[in-house]
C-alpha cells in the first residue's frame, strides 16, 4: 500500500515538501533555547515565557490554517505559510545578527511566536494537499507524511548543528529559511505538474 501511494503523481514531492517544512522549523526549533540566550540573553525563566508564547501561537495557527484551508484552498494557504516561515525564519537571524539589542530582543521573540503560527498554520493544508493525491489510502498516505515529518525532525537538528558549529548559532535562522524556501520552490513546482488531473479534496472551485 505504501508504494502504492508513492507512485501516485506528486507523492514524492508532497512528502518532500513535509521534510523541507519540518527540517526548516527544527534547524532553529531544536537550539531555540541556545539561540535565545547566546544572541539576546534570554535567560531561562524568560525562555520558559517564549515556549508559551509558541506553544499558544502554534494553536492558533492550527486552528486559522484549518479554517482557512476550507476558505481558499490548500494549495494557497500551504504557499502563503511556507512563504511566511522564509521570511519568518531569515527574520530571526537578521535581528540577532544586525538588530541592536534593545530592537533584537522584541523582534526575535515576536518572530518567534509568528514562527510557531505559521509553522503549525502550514500542516492542515499540507495533509489536505496529500490526502487528495490518493484520497482512497489517505490513512496510508498520512502514515507516509508522519514518517517525513519525523526525518524531518532529524535533519533540521543535524543541519542546524552544522551551522552551529560553522557559522554560530546566529545562523541557524538563515539554514531554516534556506530549507522554506526549497520547500517553496517544490510546491510551485508541483502545483504545476499536478495542475487539475487530482480531485481537489479541500480545494475551492476558484483555487
Amino acid at each position: 500500500a505504501a508504494f502504492a501511494v508513492l507512485r501516485a503523481p506528486g507523492a514524492l514531492a508532497g512528502l518532500g515538501v513535509s521534510v523541507l517544512w519540518t527540517t526548516g522549523g527544527f534547524s532553529f526549533y531544536t537550539y531555540i533555547a541556545l539561540f535565545l540566550s547566546r544572541t539576546v540573553g534570554i535567560g531561562p525563566e524568560g525562555i520558559g515565557a517564549v515556549f508559551v508564547a509558541i506553544g499558544v501561537a502554534a494553536a492558533l495557527g492550527t486552528a486559522a490554517g484549518g479554517w482557512a484551508t476550507d476558505r481558499f484552498g490548500a494549495d494557497r494557504v500551504a504557499r502563503g505559510f511556507a512563504l511566511l516561515l522564509v521570511a519568518v525564519l531569515g527574520g530571526l537571524s537578521l535581528a540577532a545578527q544586525a538588530l541592536p539589542g534593545g530592537l533584537a530582543l522584541p523582534t526575535v521573540v515576536g518572530l518567534a511566536a509568528l514562527w510557531g503560527f505559521a509553522g503549525w498554520g502550514f500542516g492542515p493544508a499540507q495533509a489536505v494537499r496529500l490526502i487528495r493525491l490518493a484520497p482512497e489510502r489517505a490513512p496510508m498516505t498520512l502514515s507516509l507524511n508522519a514518517s517525513a515529518i519525523y526525518l524531518g525532525i532529524a535533519a533540521g537538528s543535524l543541519f542546524g548543528g552544522v551551522a552551529i558549529a560553522w557559522f554560530g548559532v546566529s545562523a541557524v535562522g538563515w539554514v531554516g529559511a534556506a530549507c522554506q524556501l526549497v520547500g517553496v520552490l517544490l510546491l510551485a513546482h508541483g502545483r504545476r505538474r499536478g495542475g487539475g488531473a487530482v480531485a481537489r479534496v479541500g480545494e475551492p472551485a476558484a483555487a
